[in-house]
This record gives structure tokens, C-alpha cells and sequence, in this order.
């Protein structure tokens, strides 16, 4: 696929995994991992078009996840944060 094509897409995929990684009760605990997931291997793989868009929708559900009640999606939140913490402060961006 072309690079540019992938780079017009981020923000369309952003919107959506954010939808998809609410606590609104309409998606399942395993919609929302993966949606998580998918946002910060997106961050992770094109940082600087992630950093162009509002890159606070991330964190704030990342950190709102951090103080749920279900186990598995405080872990892997924290999770998520670390990773994205460890690589950013790595390459110092």
C-alpha cells in the first residue's frame, strides 16, 4: 500500500479505536484491549503523524483505563503506557 494512502488513514483508525476503547458499555472487554492495542502500535509505528493529530484522546483513555474495575484492562493499560513511555523516552520524542 502507498505510504501516503497509509498516512491518510491514521486519523480515520485513531477515531475508531478510540470509539472502540470507551467504557460506554457497548463494547466488550476484548474489543477494548484490542482497540488500545491498535492505538498505540499506530502511536509506536507513525509518531510524528499521531503527534500532528490530538494525540490527548490516547492517553486520557489509556489513563482512564488505568482506573477501572476490571483486571485485565488496568494491566494492559498500564501496559500500553509504559511501552509508549519506554520507546518515546528511547528516542526522545
Amino acid at each position: 500500500m502507498n505510504p501516503k494512502k497509509i498516512k491518510d488513514l491514521i486519523p480515520y483508525w485513531i477515531e475508531i479505536a478510540v470509539r472502540q476503547a470507551e467504557n460506554d458499555g457497548k463494547h466488550s472487554i476484548d474489543e477494548r484491549l484490542t482497540a488500545m492495542g491498535f492505538m498505540s502500535d499506530i502511536w509506536l509505528k507513525f509518531p510524528d503523524q499521531i503527534n500532528q493529530l490530538s494525540d490527548t484522546a490516547i492517553i486520557q483513555i489509556l489513563k482512564r483505563s488505568v482506573r477501572e474495575r476490571t483486571k485485565s484492562v488496568r494491566l494492559a493499560s498500564s501496559n500500553y503506557l509504559f511501552t509508549l513511555l519506554d520507546t518515546f523516552a528511547k528516542t526522545k520524542n
